[in-house]
């Protein structure tokens, strides 16, 4: 199961090696308000919430790493990448049945969090699913920016299945 997580990341990894830092870093208003870099960003605060969540008991993703490094610099993002994916390789079968609390703000108008309770593997799942959302965004940004994305880049594994089936 964990490979398949390694995978996603790695599909962003790949994909880095063929954008300059201008396009990394350039925002596609008015038809995106972040950057590739942005993205990147907000997908590896999700993976580092939940390896947090692991020393703390909480997996918080509130916390996150707006302005940091990595959504400038994409060999401080491919370090990171490259991080969570040892992270991954590293845990063991028994860890992902661990238990623990999930904390998201869910309101648009007011400060209210939602807590509850979930598995690491339920939330690496799940940050494997939002990273290709994400990703998909991404795709639409190098289109805009008349650059390629690599084939099926943002396609959610069901898709991909869907259309292997029906071809």
């Amino acid at each position: 199961m964990l490979q398949s997580h390694i995978e996603v990341l790695q599909q962003a990894i790949d994909l880095l090696n063929d954008v300059s830092t201008d396009d990394f870093q350039r925002v596609m208003h008015p038809h995106l308000s972040g950057s590739i870099g942005k993205h990147l960003r907000h997908v590896i605060d999700h993976f580092l919430a939940i390896e947090n969540g692991l020393l703390t008991g909480v997996i918080d993703y509130n916390q996150r790493n707006r302005n940091a490094n990595i959504e400038v610099s994409i060999s401080a993002t491919v370090d990171t990448l490259e991080a969570i994916q040892r992270w991954l390789r590293a845990l063991e079968p028994t860890d992902l049945a661990g238990k623990f609390e999930v904390r998201s703000e869910i309101s648009l108008s007011d400060t209210v969090n939602a807590t509850c309770e979930s598995t690491l593997a339920r939330e690496i799942v799940f940050a494997s699913s939002h990273a290709i959302h994400h990703f998909s965004l991404i795709s639409i940004i190098r289109s805009l920016q008349g650059q390629p994305v690599p084939d099926y880049f943002g396609f959610a594994p069901a898709t991909l299945t869907h259309l292997s089936e029906h071809v």
